[in-house]
């Protein structure tokens, strides 16, 4: 029954997402709630908590509260924690959890936020093996992260850990990956 409800929440919000309706958004965020709370494993709980997440960060795009924010960090935390080190996903929950972090960092500029994202995202990368497809991608944002904060402090190393992460995603990211342009960008600016 989770699996069945947790599909349902994200079929709602994806309905949400092509028609604006705020019905579906509300349904999406209970149906994953009830997925979660039916969860027979850890497994069919953390799907249920990504998917929740979503929604959460679907409503916060939506109306712009705070709250919604952190809905989706403990949402996010619970699903990293429940979680084994060797699932091959954790490394994508700790990124997805780190992107929130950023997003709070930009809206309200509290440095502890962007700090919280750059530590996430160096977790996920010890958790990532060479080779999995989202290291590149993750190097990319641990290296804008690294570049916002130097950005933001001026400490030097900050700067040279940016661009470090940043050269290591452009030599493993292919040249159409859909990031590539954004790693360039990034690039560009701490060069």
């Amino acid at each position: 029954l989770s699996t069945v409800l947790m599909k349902w929440s994200r079929a709602l919000c994806h309905r949400f997402e092509r028609s604006g309706g705020d019905a579906d958004l509300e349904d999406a965020i209970v149906t994953g709630q009830q997925s979660f709370d039916c969860a027979s494993d850890d497994s069919e709980k953390v799907a249920a908590l990504y998917s929740l997440a979503h929604a959460y960060q679907a409503r916060f795009m939506r109306s712009g509260r705070l709250d919604d924010i952190l809905l989706q960090i403990s949402t996010l935390e619970q699903a990293v924690d429940l979680t084994p080190d060797d699932d091959f996903d954790k490394g994508t929950y700790l990124s997805s959890l780190s992107v929130v972090f950023k997003q709070r960092f930009d809206r309200t500029g509290d440095l502890n936020d962007l700090q919280r994202s750059i530590e996430t995202l160096q977790a996920a990368l010890i958790l990532t093996p060479d080779g999995h497809p989202e290291l590149p991608a993750l190097l990319n944002n641990l290296g804008a992260a690294l570049l916002n904060r130097f950005h933001n402090t001026s400490v030097e190393e900050d700067l040279n850990d940016s661009i470090t992460k940043l050269s290591q995603a452009d030599a493993l990211m292919h040249a159409n990956h859909i990031y590539k342009t954004r790693l360039l960008s990034n690039l560009g600016v701490a060069f």
